[in-house]
């Protein structure tokens, strides 16, 4: 049987150690003092926002992180406004809209460039839109979902 041992010291930093049967040497991870957060593990990042919302009509979300509100720019475009801005516009995005009444086609869904803007990402806000997969046309739907990894 294994044991984990998790040990600290008067000057606070501390270590754990893992012990395995069968085996002749010694094993150590130490760990840094403070908080970790595994959703990080290997340098893969963060979700640092994210975003579920209605997009037909008057957009209204169903669950959020780090947004403050989704502002309806037209048909299948949105921006979505962060509670805290980014560090740096260095982040990726992630989108999803359900297959929607749009002829039964599956659907995209992405950021994108204003003609007056060419930034589809600030650090105060994301541009994202959606559209038809058959013809490319905008299109509204009723669920799209967005996170934002750093």
């Amino acid at each position: 049987m294994a044991t984990i041992k998790i040990q600290g010291s008067s000057g606070g930093s501390g270590s754990v150690i893992l012990t395995a049967p069968s085996t002749n040497s010694t094993r150590t991870i130490t760990f840094p003092d403070e908080d970790l957060n595994l959703g990080n593990v290997g340098g893969a990042g963060n979700v640092k926002a994210f975003a579920s919302w209605d997009g037909t009509g008057t957009v209204s979300l169903f669950s959020s992180a780090n947004v403050s509100s989704v502002s309806d720019n037209g048909t299948g475009l949105w921006a979505v406004n962060f509670t805290t801005n980014m560090t740096s516009t260095g982040y990726v995005t992630a989108m999803n809209v359900g297959k929607g009444d749009a002829g039964g086609d599956l659907n995209v869904a992405a950021h994108y460039r204003s003609e007056v803007d060419s930034t589809a990402r600030r650090t105060n806000y994301v541009r994202c839109c959606s559209a038809n997969k058959s013809n490319y046309t905008s299109f509204d739907h009723g669920i799209v979902d967005l996170s934002l990894i750093m």
